[in-house]
């Protein structure tokens, strides 16, 4: 990972573009020029990956500087409109993602339209960054979740949401995998997951780390059940993305997003104890997807994701 980013940031064409963004552009505020960098050098990796720059990448290289998005964001809550700001990781991650899909063109339309980003508050206390115990997380994550995603679930058929079995060792699911750490149980219409690994995830990395985990089970189980194709598990990175843009953005739900937890969903994505025949920067697209493009609880979601 640090090797490939320090390739990454000395190469000299990369080196030129970064710099352009930043001392050459439009006088626009300092978070718009560090995030149109970004965007700009997602631009020059896309030459990688379509084979039209000077070395060839693969889309698994990309996951590394995805990864270090997560070691050059702000603080939570730094003030996006000081001088010194650089954007979270969630929206680093976004304006580099813009710039591979959607090359340097889009890039420069940062100077006028600006980038997408998501301002959060830090709520709570600041010496653990807002973070509520593990306990409290998990209820209200649920408690959220299955508000949201009541009517799709009615749509199914289902009355309510998959209750929850906590294992600590092996799941009770007969179709559970070799060490699967979360699951939805289609024969028993059940959610399954190791209260171990995700307590030790929700201490080491946030709240929201396992908070977005959660938030994938209750996309797959809307998978499953109306039996949506999802071979990659994107559908239910992006239902995820859908539920957390709504209480972002609309909901008015006791649950609130605090500052640095979209930064922490990601390094849960990152770090899913699962792994994921997907790449992780597929993961965070359809996760930001969801996100930025969602809009109800629905069962029209999947088509949107998808599915």
């Amino acid at each position: 990972m640090f090797f490939f980013f320090f390739f990454f940031f000395n190469d000299t064409a990369t080196t030129e573009i970064y710099t352009l963004s930043l001392h050459d552009a439009l006088p626009i505020s300092p978070i718009i020029r560090e995030l149109q960098a970004d965007c700009f050098a997602g631009s020059w990796i896309r030459r990688g990956l379509d084979g039209s720059g000077v070395f060839d990448l693969r889309e698994s290289d990309v996951d590394a500087a995805v990864a270090g998005f997560l070691l050059l964001r702000d603080p939570p809550g730094a003030p996006i409109s000081g001088p010194q700001a650089h954007g979270s990781a969630f929206d680093r991650m976004n304006a580099f993602r813009e710039g591979i899909e959607n090359g340097e063109s889009h890039c420069a339309t940062y100077e006028d339209t600006g980038p997408r980003i998501v301002d959060l508050v830090l709520q709570g206390d600041e010496s653990n960054n807002g973070n509520l115990a593990y306990d409290v997380a998990v209820e209200a994550v649920l408690e959220d979740l299955d508000d949201f995603w009541e009517g799709a679930f009615l749509e199914l058929g289902l009355r309510g949401s998959p209750t929850v079995n906590h294992f600590s060792t092996t799941p009770s699911c007969a179709a559970a995998g070799e060490n699967e750490n979360l699951l939805y149980c289609e024969a028993a219409g059940e959610f399954e997951w190791n209260s171990r690994t995700l307590q030790e995830m929700h201490n080491a990395t946030g709240d929201f780390a396992t908070g977005l985990l959660i938030a994938r089970l209750y996309g797959e189980a809307l998978v499953v059940e109306s039996g949506s194709p999802d071979p990659l598990g994107l559908v239910s990175d992006c239902l995820a993305g859908i539920w957390a843009g709504d209480v972002a953005y609309t909901s008015v739900r006791p649950l609130e997003f605090s500052a640095g937890d979209l930064d922490e969903g990601m390094a849960g994505l990152l770090n899913d104890p699962d792994g994921s025949d997907a790449i992780a920067f597929d993961r965070i697209a359809a996760f930001e997807n969801g996100f930025f493009e969602g809009d109800q609880g629905t069962l029209d979601s999947i088509e949107l994701c998808g599915g």
